[in-house]
């Protein structure tokens, strides 16, 4: 909590579209074994909705931003992914065995990527998505830091690239994506790694919903399927 209240701090001191904590009110604060902070309000609705290009374009100058003046952790979403496995329910020991075979192989290649390339690392957001996007008047605004490390720079690219296979974006939304960022990520040497790791993520996230209703368990079986088989051509669907 205190690393995205020092992030949007941070961001916004830099010029950066980012969204403000309310720094007149004393926080975080505990309550009832949670902790809460508070955010300036952004009314929703906002017209002309933002694009991916807008993403793209946020994307480019946060990557641009130099090292931040406060401690930001490495990307590392392996003990996030642990977790979920350790408290699995209703899902088989063949599913489990899988996933953790898959999550341990790719530890140690992503791992390996990022030793192989300091160039490519730096500040990125980590949750990377359209959804994460705010208009406020003129302004496309960047917001939820929760995930925000030091990390390699493409792996806030994959959501967009993954979406073309994945959940049918057009190829030419992607491409504009592509053009106004300056690069595209399927063509990065470590793009099939990177893109297995966030899958995994993914998949994982959604094992935890697949007692709570027959779509999120035959979701989760679609995507077992493809990820024992290796299609990254098959369509997955958002819940």
């Amino acid at each position: 909590m205190a690393k995205e209240l020092a992030t949007a701090r941070w961001l916004v001191r830099q010029g950066f579209p980012a969204i403000p904590p309310r720094d007149d009110l004393p926080q975080p604060v505990a309550v009832e074994g949670r902790l809460v902070t508070f955010w300036e309000y952004v009314p929703p609705g906002a017209l002309p909705t933002p694009e991916l290009s807008d993403l793209a374009q946020l994307l480019r100058a946060l990557h641009a931003l130099p090292k931040p003046d406060f401690a930001v952790p490495p990307l590392n979403p392996f003990p996030l992914m642990q977790g979920r496995l350790e408290r699995a329910e209703g899902v088989t020991e063949a599913d489990l065995a899988f996933l953790e075979a898959a999550c341990r192989d790719a530890e140690d290649d992503f791992h390996a990527l990022v030793a192989a390339d300091p160039a490519a690392y730096g500040l990125v957001h980590g949750d990377a998505h359209r959804g994460n996007l705010l208009r406020r008047g003129e302004r496309v605004l960047l917001i939820d830091y929760e995930a925000v490390a030091m990390g390699p720079r493409a792996w806030d690219l994959l959501p967009t690239a993954t979406a073309v296979d994945r959940f049918g974006l057009p190829p030419a939304e992607y491409a504009a994506f592509v053009d106004t960022y300056g690069m595209d990520v399927t063509k990065h040497p470590g793009y099939r790694i990177l893109r297995t790791v966030r899958e995994l993520g993914m998949t994982t996230w959604l094992m935890q919903n697949v007692t709570h209703s027959p779509a999120e368990a035959a979701e989760f079986a679609l995507r077992m399927e493809s990820l024992r088989r290796g299609n990254l051509g098959a369509r997955w669907h958002a819940l």
